[in-house]
């Protein structure tokens, strides 16, 4: 939907305006016994349910909505969720192809080809595929039933659909997105009751640039925005959950100018959110597990095996039995990396694990199984209010996005893990130039890019992790250039995607039992340390002084830190499923590793010693971490819907709630030339998120 759809706010706040007095003067019992009295009184009537804010992405997400509200667009969008992972044209486990489904005389079944036969097989599974009547109502069925019948299906990989969003390519030239980070238009943000509320996301979205800028109410409930470009807006609250949505569009912003105040009310008057789904789009993966019924083993399977390839809402928007949900689970875990193209036996849970998460998903997301009321995580106060968050949309829909990087004129550089585009974003107006990379050489080879980075030189290099290269683009010129990677991994399957660059421009990795120092130019092994303990890291960095090489050895339990000044090999265990992944080294040498079983991990290079720092947000994990030129660390929490700052001096975080629930960080970009310190990252959903604190 267009992002200036509006949103019927105030014929909401007109129509619970009278639950809300009542709930009010309720509240002005004076004593004990009316207060048992108002206790023993028959519950209050449901209240409706809130307005659809298509401007909050989740929801767009959670009503597979992002391409278009109904129609063959909307169709595509459900069978890549829904479809590709099993029927695209490289999977293997006999799952037939979908292209021409409908001029074909017969299913594998030996049903005839129509409408009511697809649809069958649709809605009541096979086998080998799970039975999407509990998951998919007649319009999403609809829908992917017109898109299977289109001329265009199924999908392309080297061009994805064009995102409806976008507008930076129309975008007229700037200098900078903002005048200053203070001093724009302002507000204040209240409940019916008058009081103030704190941490309350305030968004403009601008009709020129679809470019989001979100704030925070303080403790006195008020806002502020920075400079911004004057001209029309969407003024809107990103996230409300416990309340109702808030949207006026066609504001016209001028400068520095008091905008009326914003008056929210709320969905109930206790803590417990009725199970709407406009509130459970909003829920960050955290809240969903905090909310369904586990035991910590159950859940703990979730976050470890589940946790780093899409958003936990992915898996909970969903509703199967026990056959369905085991079907998923074997594809999941035996499949080789995201793709799930290559089956790999045996899978990461053994067969009775396999069946006992089985077990688990389908008592709490079964066709039977009830939404429970919500309870939702505490909102942002004090420093987690004191942050700029700035949205960027991109060319493109479900780019998988994966790596950030910069360059020297600060253009943000992003990769798309199963598509052939990468793209350079101008910050300072939101235009992006996509650079389309060729096609691999190898045959039936997937597209993506996984790893990029751009050098000193203005050199920009990039992993296709599926079809096992590496390669480098010349930006002026736009002149690919590629080196075949020799690995041990079959076409499809994961080569181990990260990799550092040392002085020299050559590439290091861990891979098959050694530290590899590889040439950059032809692919040539120059170097090369055995290891001991981890054949290989998920993490691949090289300390600013290019002494160190280090890497997160998961999926196995430690780091692995070479020395090139000494030739000394260090390998640290870790504590058991802390899996530490992609990592950076701090100004003083010491490594920092993302943590997939829920921490940030420290591998101090004094005295060779680790420390583990747990995640504030329960049921999360990060992907990477970032130093900062202060010796702060920063990182996205995968599912928690917040980004974190650790301060190694006082051991503390700051968590910085973002405007959607997600948090999907692949590899950041710091941004050390601003002040203070900013960072940059593509979101796996496909949006370039700029988070610029105050302080």
């Amino acid at each position: 939907m267009n992002s200036s759809t509006p949103i019927p706010a105030a014929p909401a706040r007109l129509t619970f305006f009278p639950v809300v007095a009542a709930i009010l003067l309720a509240g002005l019992a004076s004593t004990a016994s009316a207060q048992q009295q108002a206790r023993q009184q028959p519950a209050r009537a449901e209240p409706a349910a809130p307005a659809k804010d298509y401007n909050q992405r989740a929801l767009e997400i959670y009503e597979f909505r992002k391409a278009a509200q109904s129609g063959p667009e909307r169709g595509r969008e459900i069978y890549f969720y829904k479809c590709w992972m099993c029927h695209n044209e490289l999977a293997q486990g006999g799952a037939p192809k979908l292209v021409g489904l409908f001029q074909r005389p017969t299913l594998v079944s030996g049903d005839p080809v129509n409408d009511a036969t697809v649809k069958a097989k649709i809605l009541n599974g096979s086998a080998n595929m799970p039975a999407y009547k509990h998951v998919l109502n007649d319009a999403d069925l609809t829908d992917l039933m017109s898109w299977l019948r289109d001329e265009k299906c199924c999908w392309n990989s080297d061009s994805l659909p064009l995102n409806p969003r976008y507008k930076g390519a129309t975008a007229p030239a700037r200098a900078a997105l903002y005048g200053a980070l203070t001093g724009g238009p302002k507000g204040l943000v209240k409940n019916a009751r008058g009081e103030p509320i704190e941490g309350i996301m305030v968004q403009l979205i601008s009709d020129e640039t679809a470019i989001r800028t979100t704030v925070y109410s303080r403790g006195d409930g008020r806002y502020e925005f920075p400079k911004v470009v004057p001209g029309s807006y969407t003024l809107r609250i990103a996230k409300p959950r416990e309340f109702y949505p808030f949207s006026r569009t066609k504001v016209e912003i001028k400068g520095a100018e008091t905008i009326d105040d914003i008056t929210l009310l709320r969905v109930t008057p206790g803590e417990f959110l009725p199970p709407f789904p406009q509130i459970a789009a909003q829920l960050s993966g955290s809240e969903w597990l905090q909310n369904l019924p586990g035991t910590g083993e159950e859940k703990k399977t979730l976050t470890v095996y589940c946790n780093f390839c899409h958003e936990y809402q992915q898996i909970f928007r969903n509703r199967y039995d026990e056959s369905g949900w085991a079907n998923i689970i074997f594809r999941m875990t035996h499949g080789a990396g995201s793709p799930l193209i290559n089956i790999r036996n045996p899978g990461r849970l053994t067969a009775e694990e396999e069946a006992k998460f089985a077990r688990w998903l389908a008592s709490v997301r079964g066709p039977d199984s009830k939404d429970p009321n919500f309870v939702v995580q505490p909102r942002p106060i004090g420093r987690q209010t004191k942050v700029i968050i700035t949205e960027y949309e991109l060319p493109r829909l479900d780019i998988s996005g994966h790596d950030t990087g910069g360059d020297a004129e600060r253009h943000v550089w992003y990769s798309t893990h199963r598509s052939s585009n990468v793209g350079r974003l101008n910050p300072a107006n939101g235009h992006v130039e996509e650079f389309h990379v060729p096609l691999p050489p190898q045959p039936n080879a997937l597209p993506g890019t996984h790893w990029i980075y751009v050098d000193p030189k203005g050199q920009v290099w990039g992993s296709e992790n599926w079809a096992h290269n590496i390669w480098t683009l010349n930006p002026k010129t736009k002149d690919f250039k590629r080196v075949v990677w020799n690995v041990q991994e079959p076409v499809n399957s994961p080569m181990g995607g990260n990799y550092s660059l040392d002085d020299e421009g050559h590439i290091w990795r861990t891979r098959e039992g050694e530290v590899s120092r590889i040439n950059g130019i032809d692919g040539r092994k120059m170097e090369a340390i055995k290891t001991k303990k981890f054949p290989s890291t998920y993490g691949s960095a090289m300390s600013w002084d290019h002494r160190y090489f280090g890497g997160g050895a998961w999926p196995k339990d430690g780091v692995v830190i070479y020395d090139r000044k000494t030739g000394e090999l260090y390998e640290a265990d870790t504590s058991p499923n802390s899996g530490p992944a992609r990592g950076e080294f701090d100004g003083e040498g010491n490594y920092w590793s993302a943590g997939r079983g829920g921490s940030l991990i420290k591998f101090d290079i004094k005295d060779k010693r680790v420390r583990e720092y747990p995640l504030p947000t329960p049921y999360t994990s990060l992907y990477t971490a970032r130093a900062d030129k202060n010796g702060e660390v920063w990182a996205g929490e995968l599912n928690g819907g917040r980004y974190l700052r650790f301060d190694p001096k006082t051991e503390q975080f700051t968590a910085y709630t973002l405007p959607e629930p997600f948090s999907m960080d692949r590899q950041s970009w710091i941004d050390n030339s601003t002040n203070p310190v900013s960072v940059w990252y593509v979101d796996h959903d496909g949006w370039l998120v700029h988070i610029q604190p105050l302080d």
